[in-house]
């Protein structure tokens, strides 16, 4: 399915898949292995590949998502992987950035608006994502507690700052066909990678116990954490192989497939519900009816299998449960918000606000939480009232990309549509974006989100030109 788009560059995509392969080696291993020195190496190696090759960073970072829970440790300097990664890809393309500006500074110069439209493929979402940064600023100016300053600084670092530039260099790249593809293969093949550890790890007795079951984590520090990475990627994966016009690829829609069933086995029910709503929503936009009835029917043997084997944790939402214990949170979120309207509490902030101030009796067993479960509280105590604007407009680009996709058929961007609907549904009773792995699947989404009746295509010498101009 996907191979078939990419058939007429193999030779391309095979160096490209090398030297990511090599890249994630390098940048993962310190994390999976305690090899001591390693972990100094692995970010010096990335920076020095990134003089050589910074794309392969670009494209890295996908394949890198689902397998960056754990941080690099540096003394006592944290680094995540992606944060690597995308640091080494700015530090790569900076010279040749410079030195094309230079060249080529009297055609900028008279080019004007058509040169800035080359380098910035997406204005849309780039400004969303400068918004983004400005509030993150604003945010670490107005937090409730400066005493936890470090805290709201790496959530910055990590969530704001590092995904923000990745949109800015990884723009210009996705906007060509071949890496577009290939950002959508390596996303899920990290996923895949993830699935596998998660099922290994259980099968070794890992996991965590709740409710009378098991619930897988692999590497990830809890069940949903995983599930909250793992349902994006499985959404992209089934929409991209059930609106392919051709044969399906049995090879990647068993990949997805996987993906999809140990996310249900993280018994994540905010994951399940996600996959569920986006991958309909987007089978009954594209018309996709008897697709639409067979993926009803599929989630309605997946709810009924979740139900018999674990019928604690089902229906424990309304009854006492942690799933009844999101009102209570809910409840003393509204009344953060209303001490704090404007500016929100900050990032990181919640807890320290939460626990002294806000927790109520009901919600005891759950004092220590982190963020507010919903991600409309959650992006407004994070980020003021600039983070309700900054919804607003992502839901508008989200509308105006799917109606776009919809015309021109491009099942990339109405996969990854529907991974931004999970991702939202999902959110709206867990967490959905300030975690570094969540942030950067978020912005890549999102820059898949344009549809390719724009975007450039890549010819067989590695030339970029416009779709359709071979």
């Amino acid at each position: 399915m996907i191979g078939s788009a990419l058939e007429p560059y193999h030779h391309l995509v095979y160096r490209e898949l090398a030297y990511v392969f090599v890249l994630l080696i390098i940048a993962l291993t310190p994390a999976f292995l305690d090899v001591g020195i390693a972990a100094w190496i692995a970010p010096g190696a990335v920076l020095a590949f990134a003089l050589v090759h910074p794309r392969a960073l670009v494209l890295a970072v996908p394949g890198a998502i689902a397998l960056s829970f754990e941080p690099l440790q540096l003394g006592e300097l944290q680094l995540n992987v992606l944060e690597v990664l995308v640091a080494g890809a700015i530090v790569g393309y900076a010279p040749r950035a410079l030195a094309y500006s230079w060249r080529n500074r009297r055609d900028i110069w008279e080019r004007g608006l058509l040169s800035f439209e080359s380098v910035v493929p997406d204005r849309f979402a780039l400004a969303i994502a400068l918004l983004t940064l400005v509030a993150g600023f604003i945010a670490l100016i107005w937090m409730a507690d400066p005493d936890y300053v470090s805290e709201s600084l790496r959530t910055f670092r990590w969530t704001i700052l590092i995904p923000v530039a990745y949109v800015v260099i990884a723009g210009p790249v996705l906007a060509v066909t071949t890496h577009r593809h290939l950002a959508v293969v390596l996303f899920l093949a990290g996923a895949v990678v993830s699935s596998a550890i998660a099922v290994v790890d259980g099968l070794a007795g890992g996991g965590i116990q709740a409710d009378s079951i098991t619930r897988l984590s692999g590497i990830a520090p809890h069940p949903n954490a995983l599930a909250l990475v793992l349902e994006r990627a499985a959404v992209v994966g089934v929409i991209s192989a059930l609106l392919v016009r051709t044969r399906i690829s049995p090879p990647w829609m068993l990949a997805s497939v996987f993906v999809l069933l140990v996310t249900v086995l993280t018994f994540s029910r905010g994951a399940v519900l996600g996959m569920i709503v986006g991958i309909l929503l987007i089978l009954l936009l594209t018309r996709a009816k008897p697709l639409a009835a067979f993926g009803a029917g599929a989630a309605a043997l997946v709810v009924v299998g979740i139900g018999v084997v674990a019928p604690e944790r089902t229906l424990s939402f309304a009854g006492g449960g942690s799933g009844s214990l999101r009102f209570e949170l809910w409840r003393s979120s509204v009344a953060m918000i209303q001490d704090h309207p404007v500016t929100g509490v900050g990032l990181d902030q919640f807890l320290y606000q939460y626990l002294p101030r806000y927790v109520s009796p009901e919600a005891w067993p759950e004092r220590f939480t982190s963020h507010p479960h919903n991600v409309l509280l959650d992006v407004w105590l994070s980020l003021g009232i600039i983070g309700v604007l900054i919804a607003a407009l992502l839901a508008v680009l989200w509308i105006s990309r799917v109606r776009t996709a919809l015309r021109v058929n491009d099942r990339i961007a109405l996969a990854a549509a529907g991974g931004i609907i999970a991702a939202f549904v999902h959110g709206l009773v867990d967490q959905t974006y300030f975690l570094p792995e969540l942030a950067m699947s978020f912005w890549l989404l999102v820059l898949l989100l344009r549809s390719n009746e724009n975007v450039m295509e890549s010819d067989e010498t590695g030339q970029n030109h416009p779709k359709g101009q071979t």
